[in-house]
């Protein structure tokens, strides 16, 4: 096979792979995204993280472009990994319309960050580039981890029995 034949199929092979989603950053890692939304929020309660949620549409060119360019790049990827749980449905296939309705979705990409205790912090719309997206992820985790110490921090302190954390104790 000829060297120019190999470099064009590698280059068709990489664009198919982009459009399918298969290659989500140029270092080859891409966000663990959720996709059972009954299972993301679960991990949300339990790992007391605010929930990222991206809904797309089949055929959707800005969702694709998303998924390809904002979710892809590193920064994003690594405050998304690092403070949210990440869920993604495709309005089509993995839910109905009641549901997108009651989350008051009705265009495509939609990005919503919602905190564990369900309230809604932040609707992004359509297309938004990373450079846009990042300083207010940030902004979202930031609140976020102050929001849980002052949480921890305003919980009574469970008294101790007797002989709790006592090593005597264990005789």
């Amino acid at each position: 096979m000829s060297r120019l034949v190999r470099v064009a199929s590698s280059v068709v092979f990489a664009v198919i792979a982009v459009r399918a989603g298969l290659l989500h950053a140029e270092d080859g890692k891409a966000i663990r995204w959720h996709t059972n939304a009954e299972d993301a929020w679960q991990a949300m309660r339990d790992k007391d993280r605010p929930l990222l949620l991206f809904v797309t549409a089949e055929g959707c060119r800005f969702c694709q472009e998303m998924k390809a360019q904002t979710y892809a790049d590193r920064k994003i990827r690594s405050e998304v990994e690092g403070a949210f749980v990440a869920l993604s449905v495709e309005a089509d296939v993995d839910v109905d319309e009641d549901w997108l309705a009651q989350i008051g979705v009705d265009s495509f990409p939609t990005t919503l960050i919602i905190s564990p205790r369900s309230k809604l912090l932040e609707r992004f719309e359509g297309f938004v580039e990373a450079k846009e997206m990042q300083p207010r992820l940030i902004k979202i985790a930031q609140e976020a981890k102050l929001d849980r110490a002052a949480r921890i921090a305003s919980k009574p302190a469970s008294p101790k029995s007797e002989g709790d954390g006592d090593a005597k104790s264990l005789k």
